[in-house]
């Protein structure tokens, strides 16, 4: 491929990315009642931003006042946004996370191209990755929506780019730079660094085995240090080993419902990436160490995601880094096809015949995708998987052509067959699994719709009844970081009762029963017991149902179409705005 022509694609994706993530997140903003435009990231993202702004406010690291209690898990991801609110503010800070976000995208692409443009791959498995990696929503999604997903995934490229790199003979050992980005992944989020195990572990027995051994102690006790000073430092601060969202994730669950709900969760991620994954265990035909190390990292992030239960949103948040082990699965099967090419020495620029055999390869997924867009069945899925096959069989064949007694001029053939098969696979892949997100090209992403309603929420309460108020929520982010005052999180991210109550597993979607992060609360006690002034989201939910237990003591108010239900003291001085009792769901 001519360098010009290399250099115009890239920029041309990167022209399309960046005018995408423009859109995003201007669809994520919401004009509030108050004609002010509001930006938030996901709303588990915005009580991290609760934390950081009483942090800046000289109030602790807290999400109340006076309440030490950890309802976080990226202490690194939430430093940064305590520089965002210092630096632009409450109202920008939320829009400088999403930027950020988007720039950790970015770092996911640009380590990814590097790593290939430094060993030498070939330009045209470089664009695939990169474009199978633009095209994979998920990842631009959790960076957009300010969350360290990606920032978690753009570590582990770097991790996967050293040892692809190392293992090309175009860098020292790597064990070092490994223990640096463990130690960063734990800070952003405890569970990181899992996924660069195997990467670490193959660096560290080179190194012992080059008697490296005072590079393993530096790189061991860095980790150590690290890992040992966020400990000491949540145990000194909130006093306790773990974060409170351990407690209410993993806590009370059996290991049998977490395997059980894992699985679910796993399953459905399988279904809609089957041919991504099959990409990932087809590069073990190369028997490099680099695609079974590859193949490990995807393993383990996969089983860990079993083993924890699973995620409540099937947006794939805690999986992203097994695209990033799909697109370097794509540079090691082209390196393994250029060095399946030795056995044609005279290999030469593809003839006619073979140029219309790979023009029909590559069109035809194209011709049944506009097939089945009028038909509205899904056949590409199934030409996928026989075109993985075919590259099965290709890969097979050139790995042995004398046994199947191939002559020079078809092993030439099936190079370039090989190599579309790949290149094909990948986009489809990523577009077919990917397929079920894209109507959130349109209008506003996933749970943002309702962040603008608590958004709206926010601001009423803050006109009508100012701070100082106590509010009940089951969303804990987005209204409680527009609001002053003390919160009442229902499902207890943020509170140390709540996240020991027993596990409901009426509470189920997706497979999964007691879905971790929404199965442990009591209304009875958050809401009768603790009498907030306001009830912003839920009067019911699982089993519980308190609206006839409030029909007399709160009301419904409603303005501009927002609505809340507060006490009935509070509502008399808004009688205008009063419409009766209040409903079990305030969305």
């Amino acid at each position: 491929m001519h360098r010009k022509i290399q250099i115009a694609i890239f920029c041309i994706l990167a022209g399309c990315w960046l005018y995408f993530a423009g859109d995003f997140i201007f669809r994520t903003s919401h004009v509030s009642i108050d004609g002010v435009r509001y930006f938030a990231t996901v709303d588990d993202g915005m009580i991290s931003m609760r934390y950081a702004k009483n942090f800046v406010e000289h109030k602790g690291l807290v999400w109340n006042v006076g309440e030490r209690v950890e309802g976080f898990t990226t202490p690194l991801w939430t430093l940064f946004m305590i520089c965002a609110i210092w630096l632009f503010g409450t109202h920008y800070a939320p829009l400088a996370i999403q930027i950020l976000g988007g720039m950790t995208c970015i770092a996911v692409f640009v380590i990814y191209c590097w790593a290939g443009i430094r060993n030498k791959a070939s330009e045209l498995a470089v664009v695939t990755g990169v474009l199978m990696l633009l095209l994979s929503y998920p990842i631009s999604y959790w960076g957009l929506s300010g969350m360290e997903a990606t920032a978690v995934c753009a570590v582990f490229a770097a991790a996967a780019a050293m040892q692809y790199s190392y293992e090309k003979g175009n860098s020292g050992n790597p064990f070092l730079v490994h223990s640096l980005l463990i130690a960063i992944a734990y800070c952003l989020r405890p569970d990181g660094w899992l996924s660069i195990t195997p990467f670490f572990v193959a660096s560290l027995f080179d190194s012992i085995g080059q008697k490296m051994y005072l590079r393993v102690f530096r790189g061991l006790a860095m980790i150590g240090a690290v890992m040992a000073l966020v400990t000491a430092g949540r145990l000194a601060y909130y006093g306790a080993w773990v974060p409170n969202t351990y407690v209410l994730k993993v806590e009370g669950y059996s290991l049998m419902l977490r395997l059980s709900n894992g699985t679910s969760f796993v399953g459905e991620f399988f279904t809609q990436n089957f041919m991504l994954l099959a990409l990932i265990g087809v590069s073990a035909l190369s028997k490099k160490r680099i695609a079974f190390l590859n193949i490990s990292a995807a393993c383990i992030t996969i089983a860990y995601q079993i083993y924890v239960g699973g995620d409540p949103w099937s947006s794939w948040r805690q999986l992203l880094q097994v695209y990033v082990v799909a697109a370097f699965a794509v540079l090691i099967l082209f390196d393994y096809i250029s060095e399946l090419s030795v056995f044609s020495p005279k290999m030469q620029s593809p003839d006619r015949i073979t140029l219309a055999l790979v023009a029909v390869v590559a069109s035809a997924p194209l011709v049944v995708a506009e097939y089945q867009v009028y038909q509205g069945d899904a056949y590409l899925p199934y030409l996928l998987e026989i075109y993985m096959v075919a590259l099965l069989v290709a890969l097979v064949a050139l790995r042995y052509p004398e046994k199947f007694r191939i002559p020079d001029r078809k092993v030439q053939l099936l190079i370039h067959i090989a190599r579309t098969l790949v290149v094909v696979v990948t986009i489809g892949s990523a577009i077919v699994g990917s397929t079920r997100f894209y109507h959130e090209l349109r209008g506003k992403p996933t749970s943002f719709a309702d962040q603008a309603e608590l958004i709206d929420k926010a601001v009423l309460s803050m006109r009508l009844f100012g701070p100082g108020k106590t509010s009940h929520m089951a969303w804990a982010g987005t209204y409680p970081y527009y609001v002053e005052g003390k919160m009442i999180d229902a499902l207890g991210k943020s509170d140390i009762a709540v996240a020991r109550y027993p596990v409901d597993e009426s509470i189920a979607w997706d497979g999964m029963k007691g879905v971790p992060g929404h199965s442990k609360y009591d209304f009875r006690d958050t809401i009768l017991k603790r009498s907030p002034d306001i009830i912003v989201d839920y009067l019911a939910w699982g089993r519980q149902d308190l609206t006839p237990d409030l029909k007399d003591s709160y009301t419904l108010i409603k303005d501009q179409g927002v609505s809340l239900c507060v006490k009935n003291e509070l509502a008399a001085m808004y009688e205008n705005l009063a419409s009766g009792s209040c409903p079990r769901n305030l969305f």
